[in-house]
């Protein structure tokens, strides 16, 4: 059952938490998401910012998890390893940075939310 539990909570993450940021990013600000993209393929022709989709399903897989295990403060390590790689970027784009914050709050939101949700399943909480 534990298993099943880890298994429900990890696909809610990996596609749901995809679409759910895809969808609040694009509700956003479509115009902003389409110059943000677009300052992104110049720089790395063909990518359309796959890594970052990459980059965020592992933020989310690690964060649900080290919710359920109670580790809060490892979170922010983990929001610190990806703003720090991030950081040329940030400090560059306006656009980007605001389309990263937003990214990464409902990512986090998402993970934080699934976390807490298992831990209460697997009684933890």
């Amino acid at each position: 059952m534990t298993a099943i539990l880890w298994a429900t909570a990890y696909l809610f993450v990996l596609p749901g938490g995809t679409a759910l940021v895809r969808h609040v990013l694009d509700a956003a600000s479509p115009a902003w998401r389409d110059r943000v993209t677009r300052a992104a393929s110049e720089q790395a022709p063909g990518s359309e910012l796959r890594p970052g989709r990459i980059i965020g399903n592992l933020e989310r897989l690690i964060v649900a998890t080290l919710v359920c295990l109670g580790q809060y403060g490892a979170i922010g390590l983990v929001l610190a390893a990806k703003s720090l790689a991030r950081f040329p970027q940030l400090s560059e784009s306006r656009d980007f940075a605001e389309y990263y914050l937003v990214g990464t709050l409902v990512s986090m939101a998402v993970a934080i939310g699934a976390g807490l949700v298992l831990a209460w399943a697997l009684g933890g909480v």
